[in-house]
């Protein structure tokens, strides 16, 4: 980027963001970066309106740290504007960097924000709101209210597992409505999962061919409601085989609706806050962002080459 102003923000809530933004400005700052605020935050809705505030007034790019739910705080406000978002994964998850290349390293992202590409990647929408990586209804939502910030802080990606183990535990089947373009189906389940990206729960693929750049939202959830089928499907997630499972529907959309009964929590870029039914979308390159170096004609993840599909 020729013009070097930009701001930074950092969560300071997020896992790394307290112990990392002093290191973080320092490595940026000496990197050639004008920054002409470095703050770190303590409210989500501090940060929308600082990175509001610099989208207003022209920052061609402004650094975000934190987790998930950061980013996704921040997205609708940049994806209306010409700023480059650059990407500090200090959460626990890091999806969206995960997606990105970018390595949950300091070093890593700040060379990535300073000598990177710009890049444009989809953004997801539920209920007209954008997010960046996943909503989830059923054990998702039950694993982020098992989660703790004080575990997370402590154990790291290990909380997960806990917080999983406890889900399992009191999860309970539900029927999901499920309608697209392509196909409209209804059935018992644990679990629904709407992908933007490629990963979700840590490094687990959503679909083999899913990806931030696909133009595509790529769909999954388990067809079951026998316990032990979650078991069947955690092994094959560990693997990337999720949707060769004769119990997983799964499809690639640009947009559908999901409703429930009993009426479901839903979790989007891992924090709570809507409910079923919902509607779903895409913005298809909506969102400027700093990404590693790629090869010619490299993209960042695979392209959708076998959707639709229905199991």
């Amino acid at each position: 980027m020729s013009d070097k102003r930009a701001v930074l923000f950092v969560n300071a809530h997020s896992r790394r963001g307290a112990q990392w933004f002093r290191e973080a400005e320092a490595l940026l700052f000496r990197g050639g970066l004008k920054l002409e605020a470095a703050e770190l935050i303590k409210k989500s809705h501090e940060m929308q309106r600082q990175v509001k505030a610099a989208v207003a007034d022209g920052i061609p790019l402004i650094v975000c740290g934190g987790g998930d739910g950061t980013f996704n705080s921040v997205a609708r406000l940049l994806s209306t504007s010409s700023s480059v978002l650059g990407v500090l994964p200090f959460g626990t998850g890091n999806a969206f960097a995960r997606d990105l290349g970018i390595e949950t390293n300091i070093e890593h992202a700040c060379k990535t924000i300073l000598g990177g590409n710009i890049v444009q990647v989809d953004l997801g929408l539920v209920n007209d709101e954008p997010f960046l990586n996943m909503v989830s209804i059923g054990l998702t939502t039950l694993i982020v209210r098992n989660l703790t910030k004080e575990s997370k802080s402590i154990l790291g990606p290990g909380a997960y597992m806990i917080a999983l183990a406890r889900a399992i535990a009191v999860a309970k089947p539900f029927r999901v409505s499920i309608g697209t373009d392509n196909n409209s189906e209804s059935f018992e389940t644990f679990q629904v999962v709407i992908g933007n990206g490629r990963f979700h729960a840590g490094p687990f693929p959503v679909a083999p061919d899913a990806g931030i750049q696909t133009g595509k939202l790529a769909l999954y959830a388990l067809r079951s409601s026998n316990k032990w089928s979650l078991l069947t499907l955690g092994w094959s997630l560990s693997r990337g085989m999720d949707v060769d499972l004769s119990q997983v529907y799964s499809i690639s959309a640009n947009g559908g609706t999901v409703s429930t009964v009993p009426q479901k929590a839903v979790t989007v870029d891992g924090e709570v806050n809507a409910r079923t039914p919902i509607s779903f979308g895409m913005k298809s390159g909506a969102l400027r962002v700093m990404a590693p170096p790629l090869s010619e004609g490299e993209h960042l993840a695979p392209a959708c080459t076998n959707y639709p599909r229905v199991k």
